[in-house]
């Protein structure tokens, strides 16, 4: 389960070295937003720091 993650903490991490983590965090918000409806993946989210 946990090399699901890694496409999204690569992500996370090229974002950091771009200096564009807002635009992360926009990008994570309405993942959030459109998937809402989903508690695991909220939880798993959570976890793992998305």
């Amino acid at each position: 389960m946990d090399d699901a993650w890694s496409p999204l903490l690569a992500a996370r991490t090229c974002h950091q070295h771009l200096v564009t983590e807002e635009e992360f965090a926009t990008s994570l918000a309405t993942l959030r937003a459109d998937q809402r409806h989903k508690p695991n993946l909220m939880k798993a989210l959570d976890r793992h720091g998305g």
